[in-house]
C-alpha cells in the first residue's frame, strides 16, 4: 500500500499515484480524523484482500486434491473394467430384485448370449427349475434382512439355447458407501466336468 504526500501540482500528482499504485490520497488541508479513518479502511481492505488470497490458494488446493481424486478413481474404474471383462469366469451384478444390472463378457458366453443381452433380465430366467425359482426368491430375501456371511452356492443352470450345466456360484454383498446393501456380485463357473453331483439345497448358501 503506497502513500504519497502531495507536493506538486494536481496533473503530476495524479500521474505519480498511477505510477505508484496507489489506491487513494489526502490533500491539504491534513484532518487527523480523516486520515485516521481512512488508514483504517485501507487496512481493513488489506485484510480482506490477504484473507480473499489465502482462501484462493486453499480453492486451488482443494481444486488440485479433486482432480487427482478423479484421476485416481478413473484409473481405478479402468482397472477394474479390465479385470472384469477379461476374467475367464461369469461375473454378474444383481439388483434385490433378481434383476441383472451388468454382466461381463465371460458371463454373457457362458450362457449363449451376445455382450449386452444379459442387461435388465431376471436371474431366475436361467434357473431351469420352478421350485427352485421360488427358493432362490426367498432366500434374497433372507440375505437381506439377516446378512449372513456368504457362502459357495451349487445349481442348475440354463442356458439360452436350453442347455443345463451345473454351476457353482460364489457371491458377496454390493454395498454402498454407507455400508448399506444394494445388491449382490455373482461370480458362478460351469463345474459339470468336476462336479457332477449337486447338493440342490445350498442355493445361494442358504441352508
Amino acid at each position: 500500500m503506497h502513500y504519497i504526500i502531495r507536493t506538486i501540482g494536481k496533473s503530476e500528482y495524479l500521474h505519480a499515484l498511477a505510477l505508484a499504485g496507489a489506491v487513494d490520497y489526502l490533500t491539504k488541508p491534513f484532518y487527523p480524523k480523516e486520515i485516521l479513518e481512512r488508514v483504517k479502511m485501507h487496512l481493513s481492505i488489506n485484510r480482506l484482500q490477504l484473507k480473499l488470497e489465502r482462501h484462493n490458494e486453499q480453492l486451488l488446493k482443494e481444486i488440485a486434491e479433486r482432480e487427482q481424486a478423479e484421476e485416481e478413481l478413473r484409473e481405478s474404474e479402468e482397472k477394474y473394467r479390465l479385470l472384469f471383462e477379461t476374467v475367464i469366469h461369469g461375473i454378474q451384478e444383481i439388483d434385490f430384485s433378481g434383476k441383472i444390472v451388468s454382466a461381463n463378457s465371460a458371463c454373457h458366453m457362458m450362457l449363449g448370449y451376445k455382450n449386452g443381452e444379459l442387461v435388465g433380465r431376471s436371474l431366475f430366467e436361467f434357473i431351469p427349475d420352478s421350485y427352485q425359482q421360488k427358493k432362490l426368491s426367498d432366500n434374497i430375501q433372507i440375505l437381506l434382512k439377516k446378512q449372513p456371511k456368504p457362502k459357495s452356492w451349487f445349481g442348475k443352470i440354463k442356458k439360452n439355447n436350453g442347455e443345463i450345466f451345473d454351476g457353482q456360484t460364489d457371491w458377496n454383498y454390493k454395498r454402498n458407501k454407507n455400508g448399506e446393501v444394494i445388491g449382490f456380485i455373482f461370480v458362478f463357473s460351469d463345474i459339470t466336468e468336476r462336479h457332477p453331483a449337486i447338493d440342490q439345497n445350498r442355493w445361494l448358501g442358504v441352508e
